[in-house]
């Protein structure tokens, strides 16, 4: 697992800005039966029915993993026992505290999963959405194909920077998905996922970020810009953040954190 912790300050208050991702493949989390039914139970029934609809146990391990991170996480911050944090769920599907205090500061958190990683995002005082994805798509695909494929998801200026990446697949892959996964962490933190077009968003991502990735000596090393611009039908977000994070050499985490009355869904 991988924790990291920092005060910010904002509005001359102190505030707090937690991502923690975490690990959740066999190797690296191998909870026994009795273990996961204790963890499950902890849980709320509508919690419980919603994990208990995957199919696949991997998928349910993620799923209620990215709950016990918001349940700690949130429990941390105010100051509770996990088991005290009741979470509701907007029309969007986004989970939020339903919590007088974390109403009170502006709590706001975020989760996503992919492949062996289960992160989370939450911030005090702003809205905050996070996103994993994998560098290279779903099913083995040549570049040119999969990006005919996508190529309503990004603008002109994009795929120019996408193919500027490098030449080899990989490296185009790589940069295609880091644009994927920033406009992922916009809409889930504004609460509308999939319902923006992407091509309405355009970011604007330092070429190191793009075409750096992980370092084959530090492959647990996290990148981080803030540097990162986005526009939405042409005007920049200035008051948004963009991050992003390198799990591995397959994984990246986009974070998008921005005020909270540009929420659509609460």
């Amino acid at each position: 697992q991988q924790q990291t912790m920092k005060d910010t300050k904002q509005n001359s208050m102190t505030s707090c800005s937690l991502r923690w991702c975490a690990k959740v493949s066999d190797d690296a989390w191998k909870p026994t039966p009795d273990q996961y039914e204790l963890l499950l139970s902890q849980q709320s029934e509508e919690e419980r029915q919603r994990i208990g609809k995957f199919l696949k146990i991997d998928d349910s391990k993620r799923s209620l993993m990215g709950r016990l991170m918001l349940q700690n996480s949130a429990a941390m911050i105010l100051d509770k026992r996990p088991s005290e944090i009741v979470f509701g769920r907007t029309k969007g599907k986004k989970p939020y505290i339903q919590e007088k205090e974390a109403a009170k500061r502006g709590l706001n958190a975020n989760v996503s999963h992919h492949g062996p990683w289960v992160v989370l995002g939450m911030e005090e005082k702003g809205l905050v959405g996070v996103d994993v994805s994998a560098t290279n798509p779903p099913r083995p695909l040549k570049a040119d194909a999969f990006f005919s494929m996508m190529s309503n998801s990004l603008t002109k200026n994009e795929w120019d920077a996408v193919r500027g990446a490098g030449t080899t697949d990989e490296k185009q892959f790589y940069a295609f998905f880091v644009f994927w996964a920033l406009k992922e962490a916009y809409t889930k933190a504004i609460g509308i996922g999939l319902a923006l077009p992407f091509r309405r968003l355009e970011c604007f991502v330092p070429k190191s970020i793009l075409c750096g990735g992980v370092r084959a000596d530090h492959p647990e090393r996290c990148a981080e810009d803030t540097s990162i611009k986005v526009c939405l039908d042409g005007r920049t977000k200035l008051d948004w953040k963009f991050e992003v994070y390198a799990l591995d050499a397959g994984h990246v985490m986009a974070v998008a954190v921005g005020p909270h009355d540009m929420a659509v869904d609460s």
